[in-house]
């Protein structure tokens, strides 16, 4: 009796690999990941047991997960093996074209003999049969053949302690399988990235999503600056005529606010600006905006002057800037234009108040329109430039409703946003994480909001979509930041290595491929190549 209870809980203790697979979710790369993971890992243990080579790494960039040389049991010859969490979720031609470009990649290096491919869920007949027919058409020269989870299991049930321990450290294994080889440059890593975004560009129906870095290439301030230099307006309009802070002084009270007591700045700034925006008197609106279009866009200028004496000359018109060229902007701006098979862009949403990429686009002579409140409309052969958070153009008198662009600064703001699924913001964004293909500049993805509707939208997708520039933290940094810089200390190598590691995996568990960069001033280099 006691034998038999105890058995009863070693077979408890026992996962299969149907089970294993419901502990992964349903749907999104995370999944497909841990998948991919589970897979590789079951037939590496199943193929070295027999002395045969089972490799994970590529020379070229491949879609598959893994490759046999000497193939496995009724597998004789060079096998090319791809995991999918959901094979018949897919659309069958985007599945036949990946199959064709793997051989075709593959067979540069060395002749295949089958391709394996390995769904987590079962794979009814009449797709296989569909599936088939569309391989046949491919003419390939070597064989495809399909696995569901009871196939996996077959292999599993031969070496159940190895598996046993696989699932139960799939996400370490996970981490492990991203890590980059010591031997392969990161360099080199992204260049294979770069080649696989112009691809995808080149074939259009991206958005092209742009943040706080972007405006800031042109030094447009911040949100932090923004809200401080309303804080010192009001003082200054409390002091009254007898003192006067000075445009030096006014400048420097805005950096040192940033600095000193920040959330206690922050709460005072947002109360001002609530303040103001609660006040329905036009003379306050009118101040409110001109306030913030000055900190943008600088001074406005000065009309020139007649002299008033003989001898005098007339006064130039002078404008008091602080903006300056930024070659990220222009370049944004370049990818927006028509090509020979159309336009590889079809919207942009941008994170920021200023209108410096209308600007660009207006001197590319492409046709756009500015949108920034859920009333608006745009012609077909439009671009599309969305204003999330709300728009301050430097000339408001081009646009109408400007009134209705509620500019998001605060936290309270934010938050009314983000609980509110059917605001036209959200709508714009997740349609377009859905259903494009988009290239994030200049934005950390620190954004909370932003963040939730990659998560939503990653549902629907295996592989990540889109992309995205981060740099890269260096070991002079790091060891900067730490007190001291130790050239060649392995415990920051290390910490690093993992940190980039980390990074990759969260990032592609939201849809999101990582293009590392040495600093932002790269990325406009990097746009000029996508082109």
């Amino acid at each position: 009796m006691v034998q038999g209870v105890c058995y009863h809980r070693a077979r408890a203790r026992t996962m299969t690999i149907s089970q294993a697979i419901q502990n992964l979710g349903e749907t999104g790369p995370r999944s497909n990941h841990l998948f991919e993971t589970l897979v590789t890992n079951v037939l590496k243990t199943h193929v070295e047991q027999q002395k045969k080579p089972f490799q994970t790494e590529f020379q070229h960039p491949l879609a598959a997960d893994a490759f046999t040389p000497e193939g496995f049991d009724q597998f004789a010859g060079p096998t090319l093996i791809k995991a999918h969490f959901n094979l018949t979720k897919l659309p069958l031609s985007l599945t036949t074209n990946r199959i064709l470009k793997m051989v075709q990649v593959m067979n540069k290096e060395q002749k295949l003999d089958q391709v394996l491919m390995v769904s987590s869920k079962k794979i009814p007949d009449p797709f296989k049969q569909k599936f088939h027919d569309s391989i046949d058409k491919q003419q390939l020269p070597c064989k495809v053949l399909l696995w569901g989870p009871d196939d996996l299991q077959k292999i599993a049930n031969k070496h159940k302690a190895e598996v046993k321990v696989i699932t139960e450290k799939l996400f370490p294994l996970r981490l492990e399988a991203a890590k980059k080889p010591p031997e392969k440059d990161w360099k080199t890593d992204r260049a294979q990235r770069i080649e696989q975004l112009k691809s995808d560009f080149a074939q259009g129906n991206f958005t092209l999503v742009l943040g706080q870095q972007v405006a800031a290439s042109a030094a447009v301030p911040d949100r932090e600056a923004l809200l401080n230099t309303l804080h010192v307006h009001y003082l200054q309009q409390q002091q009254g005529k007898e003192k006067v802070i000075t445009a030096d002084n006014r400048a420097l009270l805005i950096g040192k606010l940033g600095a000193v007591n920040e959330p206690s700045t922050r709460m005072v700034s947002n109360y001002l600006r609530q303040g103001m925006r609660q006040n329905h008197q036009e003379q306050d609106q009118k101040v409110y905006f001109e306030t913030l279009t000055k900190a943008i866009y600088g001074e406005p200028e000065t009309a020139t002057k007649a002299p008033e004496k003989d001898g005098e000359k007339p006064t130039k018109a002078v404008k008091k800037s602080q903006l300056k060229p930024s070659p990220l902007i222009e370049n944004i701006a370049t990818l927006c234009l028509s090509k020979r098979t159309g336009t590889p862009v079809d919207a942009v949403i941008s994170y920021n108040y200023d209108d410096l990429l209308e600007k660009q686009l207006s001197q590319h002579h492409i046709a756009h329109a500015s949108l920034y409140h859920g009333q608006q409309a745009y012609d077909p052969d439009e671009l599309p430039v969305y204003h999330i958070n709300g728009f301050l153009p430097e000339q408001r008198d081009g646009y109408e409703g400007l009134d209705q662009s509620a500019l998001l600064f605060c936290s309270e703001s934010q938050l009314q946003r983000y609980s509110d699924p059917y605001h036209w913001s959200n709508l714009v964004q997740l349609n377009n994480l859905r259903d494009k293909h988009c290239l994030i500049i200049g934005q950390d993805l620190s954004d909370a909001n932003l963040r939730k509707l990659l998560e939503v939208s990653a549902r629907n997708t295996e592989n990540p979509q889109h992309y995205t520039f981060i740099p890269r933290l260096t070991a002079d940094a790091f060891g900067k930041a730490r007190g001291k810089a130790k050239e060649g200390d392995t415990e920051t190598q290390f910490l690093l290595e993992w940190h980039h590691t980390l990074t990759e995996a969260c990032m592609s568990e939201l849809g999101v491929c990582v293009i590392w960069v040495e600093d932002e001033k790269e990325v406009a280099g990097v746009l000029g190549q996508i082109q």
